[in-house]
């Protein structure tokens, strides 16, 4: 696949849950540890990462928390999504393979 670089900074989000994304059902951390990790990325005004991604060098956005940050889960992430968004800085990647896609707008 061809990617279309941005002229921008960036903001990359993963294009699904991962095999063990804290998000799904085989999730690499129990409830417990789930619940600290969400609470410190509220307490730092911060996003989680792909464990994946970040062991490749990329720093991308879990999508499983951007779901969360847009049911209302961090209003802020969500504002930064939906900016990002119109204007063309965010990108998805693949969470198991690292592939991008181009600058995605709504």
């Amino acid at each position: 696949m061809n990617e279309t670089p941005c002229n921008r900074e960036e903001l990359l989000v993963t294009s699904g849950c991962c095999d063990q994304c804290l998000f799904g059902p085989r999730a690499i951390v129990d409830a417990r540890r789930r619940a600290e990790v969400l609470e410190g990325c509220a307490a730092r005004q911060t996003w989680f990462e792909c464990h994946k991604g970040t062991l490749r060098g990329q720093h991308a956005m879990c999508a499983g928390y951007a779901a969360l940050a847009e049911r209302g889960g961090n209003p802020k992430v969500a504002l930064l999504l939906r900016l990002g968004r119109s204007l063309g800085v965010v990108h998805t990647i693949n969470p198991e393979t690292g592939a991008r896609t181009p600058c995605e707008s709504r």
